[in-house]
C-alpha cells in the first residue's frame, strides 16, 4: 500500500490533485491509517492508470467517473464525441497557421511594421475568416488584395466622399464613373471571382468597423450603395 506523498511522487501528480480525486469520490483510498491518513492499495492504484489513460484522451471527471462507475456506461459514444472536439480543434490549429502564414507573407513584403499596423493585419485576417474560405483569403493574399488600407481604393473613397458633399445625385454622372471605377477595380483585384466577391460585398454590409477603417462612414456607405444601383 501506498501513502498518498508516495503516491503523487510515483505518478507525477499533486497531493492536491489525488485528495481532490477522493474528495469528488473519483479515487477514494481503500485503507487508511489509525491516523487517519489516506493508503492505496493496488486497486486503487490501477483504477488511478485508468483514470489517467481517460484524461490523457481529453475525457473530463465528470465522464472519467461515468465510464469507471457505470457498468452500463457505453464508451463509444463518448470516444466519438472526443473526436469531433480534436477534429474542431484541428480545424482552428489549421485556421491559425493559414492567418500566421499570411502574416509572415505580409511582414515579409512590408519589412518592419508597427505593432498598430500588426494587429490591424491580425485583425483583418480574422474578419476575413469569417466570410471567406481559407482558398479564398489565400487569393487575397496572393493578390495583395486583403489590405483595406490600399491607396488606389482610399483615393476612390475621397473622390466619392467630395462627390457627395458636393450635393450631386448618386445617379450623376461623377458619382457612377466613380463607382464603375470601383466595380471594375474590384473585379481586377479578385480576379473575378463572384464568389469571392460576394463574401467581400457581405463583411462590407455585416461590418461598420471595417467599413469605418476604409473610411466609410455611415452616410458615404448609403450614398455608394445607392451609386452601384444604377
Amino acid at each position: 500500500m501506498w501513502k498518498i506523498g508516495d503516491l503523487a511522487r510515483r505518478t507525477q501528480l499533486t497531493v492536491r490533485t489525488l485528495r481532490h480525486y477522493d474528495q469528488i469520490g473519483l479515487l477514494s483510498p481503500s485503507e487508511r491509517t489509525d491516523g487517519g491518513h489516506r493508503l492505496y492499495t493496488e486497486a486503487d492504484v490501477a483504477r488511478l492508470q485508468r483514470i489517467l489513460s481517460l484524461r490523457q484522451l481529453g475525457f473530463s471527471l465528470d465522464e472519467v467517473q461515468a465510464c469507471l462507475d457505470r457498468s452500463d456506461f457505453a464508451l463509444g459514444p463518448l470516444v466519438a464525441l472526443h473526436i469531433e472536439r480534436l477534429e474542431a480543434q484541428i480545424t482552428l490549429q489549421q485556421q491559425l497557421v493559414k492567418r500566421l502564414t499570411a502574416l509572415d507573407e505580409r511582414l515579409k513584403d512590408k519589412g518592419r511594421v508597427s505593432v498598430t499596423q500588426l494587429f490591424e493585419t491580425m485583425e483583418a485576417i480574422t474578419m476575413l475568416d469569417k466570410y471567406l474560405s481559407p482558398e479564398m483569403i489565400q487569393k487575397l493574399v496572393d493578390s495583395r488584395g486583403a489590405d483595406p488600407d490600399r491607396a488606389e481604393f482610399k483615393a476612390m473613397i475621397e473622390k466619392l466622399r467630395a462627390t457627395m458633399q458636393a450635393g450631386e445625385a448618386p445617379d450623376g454622372p461623377a458619382a457612377q464613373a466613380l463607382a464603375k471605377a470601383w466595380i471594375a477595380r474590384s473585379k481586377e483585384t479578385i480576379g473575378n471571382d463572384p464568389e469571392l466577391g460576394a463574401g467581400l460585398q457581405r463583411m462590407l454590409a455585416s461590418e461598420p468597423e471595417v467599413r469605418q477603417r476604409m473610411g466609410l462612414d455611415e452616410a458615404l456607405w448609403d450614398y455608394m450603395q445607392e451609386t452601384f444601383k444604377e
